[in-house]
């Protein structure tokens, strides 16, 4: 199936990176774009104990194959979506339909809206830094 075709890819990757660099497997984001961000999702929310948080950037929850199968777990999970304000594939109305979702579901969500269309921006990317290095310093202080 591709779904987990993609999750295989996902983690060979992060094996890979491990092998060159280290890598706290406590620190792993999981990101991506448009139906990217729709797939960061999927494997988040199936293998939620293997990330330390999952982003999408224009791209909606899935609605299909159970995205929500792991809920005990995913609720450890934080995650954050970005919306452009002119999309036409994942505008405002869609992403606040998600919000709703997640927040019935028990998942911490940030969801940010961007004068834009459907495109990453500068001010996403920024706003994307900020967020995951604010999760990397919560670890560290419920570490301690």
């Amino acid at each position: 199936e591709m779904i987990e075709a993609a999750a295989h890819r996902v983690f060979d990757c992060i094996e890979a990176a491990a092998k060159r660099f280290h890598v706290s497997r406590t620190r792993i984001f999981l990101a991506g774009f448009d139906a990217g961000g729709s797939m960061a999702l999927r494997i988040a929310m199936k293998h939620p104990e293997s990330f330390a948080g999952v982003l999408s950037l224009g791209g909606a929850f899935p609605s299909a194959h159970q995205p929500l199968a792991c809920l005990v777990s995913a609720r450890k999970m934080p995650a954050f979506l970005a919306v452009g304000r002119d999309s036409q594939v994942y505008g405002p109305e869609e992403a606040c339909n998600d919000l709703r979702l997640l927040h019935t579901a028990g998942i911490s969500v940030t969801l940010r809206q961007y004068p834009c269309g459907h495109q990453l921006t500068e001010q996403m990317l920024r706003d994307v830094d900020r967020w995951i290095m604010d999760q990397v310093t919560a670890i560290g202080s419920r570490a301690r």
